[in-house]
């Protein structure tokens, strides 16, 4: 096994390990409903954004304007694309070979099956493999904008059928209203508009430290408390009897999930990441997205939003186990691929 390769898997099975120490903390009751519910709260409110302004905030890799408007475009396009070719997939193979026969299951399945893991293992992924450019982790920011914008229209959609105030409304959530105030930020750099002598004074007694400081603290505890609760979250969703009573069912919906959201879909996604005329750091990212698995959260949604649970679990963890061994593969070919040699 390469070093490269080497190194990926470790850090992949290190961030399953944290969900599998939230999936323990779950099952004993350290990590109930309520808790985790409170965490997350905090997590998507207060940590994730101080993640976001360490990493965007007067950074200087959207100096260049394609890291502005083409990473989201990619985010969204890679969902919609995979959520059309769900549907697609679930429509032409026969009911017998994937179990899909009703239109709640089908939905169910694209939406699940197009939704990628974009955040709580990408973020410490890209850490990890990058961890002296902080560009590529914002653009991986930016570019989840497109991909929650897709997660709250193309995916509940694939659920519902339909549109409503609420889906609206979770789009205006404070991650995406962070990286939008971030960004106008560093375009119109509003800090330059001040005196001169307060930016001498900042400067002189490195002020700054009083903003950087708690934020990057808060920014710490990000994703180690994320994947703390996505493991809780699965812990208390998937019950082994649910799926050991029709294992010919089970076998059949997780094959058809592993081998398109794990082999054809990360073979379409790099084909993009070589050819877009997009920046390196946008390419690094869409080779990350090609490596990974389905997403948790849409379990969440299927139970929120009308789907059919018992196919969301079955799609989303089936691959996501399966992933362990194959997002290092992905990554160190993908990496190989666009050029870029760690």
């Amino acid at each position: 096994m390469s070093d490269n390769l080497k190194t990926t898997l470790f850090i992949v099975l290190a961030v399953y390990g944290v969900m599998g120490v939230g999936a323990v903390c779950g099952r004993v009751g350290w990590l109930n409903p309520k808790t985790r519910k409170d965490l997350l709260a905090i997590v998507i409110n207060v940590l994730i954004p101080c993640m976001i302004i360490k990493n965007v905030l007067m950074n200087p890799v959207f100096k260049d304007p394609k890291n502005l408007y083409g990473p989201p475009l990619i985010g969204f396009s890679i969902i919609l694309v995979s959520v059309i070719l769900g549907w697609i997939i679930a429509k032409t193979l026969p009911a017998g070979l994937t179990t899909l026969d009703t239109t709640k299951k089908i939905g169910t399945f694209a939406a699940c099956l197009g939704m990628l893991n974009y955040g709580y293992v990408p973020i410490p992924l890209i850490e990890n493999l990058f961890p002296n450019n902080s560009g590529v982790l914002g653009v991986l920011f930016v570019q989840n904008v497109g991909t929650e914008f897709a997660l709250w229209t193309v995916c509940v959609f694939s659920f519902l059928g339909r549109f409503d105030s609420k889906t609206v409304r979770s789009l205006f959530n404070i991650p995406v209203l962070v990286i939008v105030g971030c960004l106008l930020i560093n375009i119109f750099e509003p800090f330059e508009l001040l005196p001169l002598k307060w930016r001498y004074a900042f400067k002189l007694y490195d002020l700054d430290i009083l903003f950087w400081t708690p934020v990057n603290m808060l920014a710490a505890s990000a994703i180690p408390l994320s994947l703390l609760c996505v493991g809780g979250a699965i812990a208390e969703q998937f019950h082994l009897s649910d799926f050991v009573e029709d294992i010919g069912k089970t076998f059949r919906v997780s094959f058809v999930s592993t081998f398109f959201r794990l082999l054809v879909f990360p073979c379409l996604i790099l084909l993009a990441a070589k050819y877009l005329p997009c920046s390196q750091e946008a390419k690094i990212v869409t080779v990350i997205y090609a490596s990974m698995s389905s997403a948790t959260f849409p379990i969440v949604l299927a139970e929120t939003y009308d789907g059919d649970v018992k196919t969301a679990l079955l799609t989303s963890l089936s691959n996501s186990l399966v992933a362990i061994a194959t997002t290092p593969f992905w990554i160190v070919t993908g990496l190989k691929w666009i050029g870029v040699q760690q």
